[in-house]
């Protein structure tokens, strides 16, 4: 009994570390979204999230397919910089490799 209760606990504990971890990268992902113009956000969106096609999304706001690639290169590459900034998990590794010197 004592093994099926650690157990449950061990895979709660993971379950409930694994939904804050998710909840922290949504925010950040999100905080990551509102830096971008609207246009672009709503390029990265369609595409990233909606999965729709450079032609589709050319197509719903009426913008070339080469804008919609140059426009999402762009918000991808501001994503990146933000998280890379703004991550606690980046700052805990830092931290990490700094007191292990």
């Amino acid at each position: 009994m004592q093994d099926y209760f650690i157990e449950s606990f061990a895979n709660l504990y993971s379950e409930t570390e694994d939904y804050l971890l998710n909840k922290e990268r949504n925010a950040i992902l999100n905080a990551a979204l509102e830096t971008l113009s609207p246009k672009r956000r709503e390029i990265f969106k369609l595409c990233k999230f909606e999965d729709k096609s450079y032609k589709e999304v050319a197509d719903i706001l009426q913008i070339s397919p080469s804008t919609v690639s140059n426009q999402l290169v762009a918000a991808t590459k501001s994503i990146k910089e933000y998280i890379f900034l703004h991550s606690q998990e980046f700052l805990m590794i830092c931290i990490g490799l700094y007191l292990e010197k």
